[in-house]
């Protein structure tokens, strides 16, 4: 058992567009993905590309269980009609850089194993939605059923204690922008999801987490890499505060975590090395910081492990206080440290 975070990016999009360069020696089966067009299945439902909140409530209508108020059946017959045309069974490992280095990681498979869990964070855009479709498809070789589209971490708690042997499309609000507020925004809620699924996801005690770094935007990775550095250091008394104890070994280790990139032409992924923090410290040096990421206090935490990694001095003279990083807002976020009250 284990669980997979996947960042996803576009490769797939562009692959559904010009499929013949992917399916050479499947001159049929790139011919139907031409005449289905799914790439742009949102947009031929009327979801134009800024229309980012109609592109996430269209996929929760069609990917809501059986039973759901929120389900739209004529929704989840059309995906699951374009979906059958357009095989994704059928596709090669390298139809997606997701999929790509998927398979490339140490015990991993297609279709997606019913005892696992993944977790595909997909851009704020209504392409990143799409492609996280898709390559969901891929994993599950066209399942549609094993599909679960979350549109707000911070909303997650129900929907993730029914993930196991799903895969997961995760809307990451913030993760659309340039802008350096919109990404901490991102990182927060990235920090949000991964503190739900502990809290809630019922793990297995010890259960393997593999990073999946190789799709979506560049400059994410180096955050999912602190990001996977943070899950690696998730002890046993923090998810006692969680309501969750007894998910880890009696001795308290922490989970397993491994982070994997993909090289064009490489025959396996390579892994990166991760560091491991100490949970209470980063809780003391991170607290004291307001919801706007300012430091109440004037003056730089003690003892400054890591200004320039989860917060920078701030003020005229840099040196009057101190301001969050957006890996130190997703990092507070994982591990619940609260807010500082203005008084």
């Amino acid at each position: 058992m284990t669980v997979h975070l996947i960042s996803v990016g576009k490769s797939v999009i562009d692959s559904l567009a010009k499929p013949r360069e992917k399916l050479k020696g499947n001159r049929d089966l790139a011919a139907e993905i031409s005449d289905a067009h799914p790439a742009e299945l949102l947009i031929r439902e009327g979801v134009l590309a800024h229309q980012r909140d109609l592109a996430s409530a269209w996929l929760a209508a069609a990917l809501a269980p059986r039973g759901s108020p929120v389900r739209d059946q004529a929704k989840t017959d059309w995906l699951t009609g374009v979906a059958r045309k357009v095989r994704p069974d059928l596709w090669p490992d390298d139809f997606s850089a997701e999929i790509g280095t998927f398979v490339r990681m140490p015990g991993t498979r297609r279709p997606f194993p019913r005892e696992d869990i993944a977790l595909l964070v997909c851009s704020d855009t209504p392409t990143g939605l799409l492609a996280g479709v898709w390559n969901a498809l891929a994993l599950t070789h066209g399942s549609l059923d094993r599909l679960l589209h979350i549109p707000d971490p911070a909303d997650s708690a129900g929907q993730l204690g029914v993930a196991r042997g799903r895969v997961v499309i995760a809307r990451i609000p913030g993760m659309d922008v340039g802008d350096d507020r919109g990404f901490r925004r991102a990182m927060g809620a990235l920090g949000v999801l991964a503190r739900e699924l502990f809290a809630y996801g019922r793990l297995e005690p010890a259960e393997p987490f593999q990073f999946c770094l190789s799709g979506g935007y560049k400059a994410t990775i180096p955050y999912l890499i602190g990001l996977a550095e943070a899950v690696r250091s998730i002890d046993k008394t923090r998810l006692g505060e969680l309501g969750v104890a007894g998910l880890m070994p009696g001795d308290g280790s922490p989970y397993p975590v491994e982070a994997y990139v993909l090289h064009e032409e490489a025959a396996k992924a390579i892994r990166l090395p991760l560091r491991r923090l100490l949970p209470e410290a980063v809780r003391d040096e991170l607290a004291g910081f307001g919801k706007d990421g300012i430091r109440r206090k004037k003056g730089k935490p003690d003892p400054g492990t890591l200004e320039g990694y989860a917060y920078e001095a701030a003020g005229p003279a840099r040196k009057e206080t101190c301001e969050l990083t957006a890996f130190g807002v997703g990092l507070r976020e994982l591990l619940g440290v609260p807010d500082e009250v203005p008084g």
